[in-house]
């Protein structure tokens, strides 16, 4: 699975998500859609603010994958968002299973 966090556009307001990670959210499922291994893709939104030491606001995305072979591919589409973006790499990840009966 390959997670996308969205980080640093404000922390939510009575169950609301800010505005602008609402609307990168979208535009990253749509970047996602059309790819082969979208079905193993999750956005995920954290309710943070990034400053950086001048107080500019610097939002950011995190890839959170093992060592996917499609992970340069999904760098490169999310690169059109003109986004900062960071992978942090898992050494290893467990689907769900199925609980027994």
């Amino acid at each position: 699975m390959l997670n996308i966090e969205i980080h640093g556009f404000g922390v939510c307001q009575t169950y609301f998500w800010p505005p602008g990670a609402v609307e990168l959210e979208g535009r990253i499922v749509q970047l996602m859609a059309a790819k082969p291994y979208a079905k193993d893709v999750v956005v995920t939104i954290f309710p943070s603010l990034t400053e950086d030491t001048h107080a500019e606001i610097r939002p950011f995305l995190r890839i959170v994958t093992t060592p996917e072979p499609y992970l340069d591919d999904t760098v490169a589409a999310l690169q059109r968002l003109g986004v900062y973006i960071e992978v942090s790499l898992l050494e290893k990840f467990f689907p769900a299973k199925k609980p027994d009966s």
